[in-house]
């Protein structure tokens, strides 16, 4: 089993489920119970949900003893999901040390040098590639994502997310523009369009990558923590030591620090 630190596993679900389209379903949820003047858009949509408001939605009845609240499998507790104290698990992995503890689980299971392990494969493009193709496919499966209105996504809708996404996680600069060609795509999403503007979307975020030198690559991935740690700051005391208790076995279990350096440096 892996685990994740859960500051990081928390603000990545806002990213890929609600600030992406994959949870907007949620969101109107979200925006109809916390808003008292929330627009007809919000409504429709779900599209503008905060980070504050994220968190408060899933933990504002938690009262520090599970169940407080009903969390979506991305959202709850890792132990609650894969329990070590149940289940007799060979190697407790990290995502924050995936590459070493998979050679470690291939090595107990004597595959090591039976399963090749690409150390050269560009780990931020890989992720960059699937998000990309998973949330343009969206538009042709809304059934399946709680009958978003199709009014609420068009290509160039998704594309600009997907560059704010991608910069929150420190894969573009904050200063690098995403094209206008993107932006005013066409708004009539097809299933024989989306193959070439998701290559065409990917090719561009390659390109800024592979013309930009390592030290501005390393600046850019520092964008992560400084955009996790205002998003965290952002929360009210009692919505944060909520989060905290509820992750509180985690935090244990995993080694994870409950306060970490980053949320207290300014």
């Amino acid at each position: 089993m892996y685990a994740r630190d859960p500051y990081t596993r928390m603000w990545s679900a806002y990213l890929d489920k609600f600030v992406l389209p994959d949870f907007w379903h949620m969101g109107r949820k979200v925006v109809q119970e916390l808003r008292s003047n929330a627009t007809n858009a919000s409504i429709e949509c779900g599209h503008d949900v905060t980070f504050r408001e994220f968190v408060l939605y899933n933990f504002r009845h938690v009262n520090g003893t599970w169940p407080g609240v009903v969390l979506n499998e991305h959202f709850k507790p890792i132990v609650y999901n894969c329990n070590p104290c149940k289940h007799e698990f060979d190697v407790v992995g990290k995502a924050e040390t995936f590459t070493s503890d998979t050679e470690l689980l291939f090595a107990s299971s004597g595959l090591l040098r039976t399963i090749p392990v690409n150390k050269q494969a560009d780990h931020v493009m890989t992720e960059v590639k699937d998000l990309v193709e998973y949330n343009l496919d969206i538009m042709n499966k809304l059934s399946i994502h709680g009958n978003i209105a199709k009014k609420c996504l068009s290509f160039g809708i998704i594309a600009e997310r997907l560059w704010t996404v991608f910069q929150y996680n420190g894969y573009l600069g904050s200063e690098v523009t995403i094209p206008e060609q993107f932006k005013r795509a066409d708004t009539n999403a097809t299933k024989k369009k989306i193959p070439k503007f998701a290559r065409q979307l990917v090719e561009v975020i390659s390109r800024a990558r592979a013309n930009t030198d390592h030290n501005t690559l390393a600046t850019w991935k520092k964008q992560r923590v400084e955009s996790m740690r205002k998003a965290y700051l952002s929360l009210p005391d009692p919505v944060l030591r909520a989060f905290q208790r509820t992750y509180a076995t985690d935090f244990v279990l995993f080694q994870y620090d409950k306060v970490p350096s980053w949320l207290k440096s300014s």
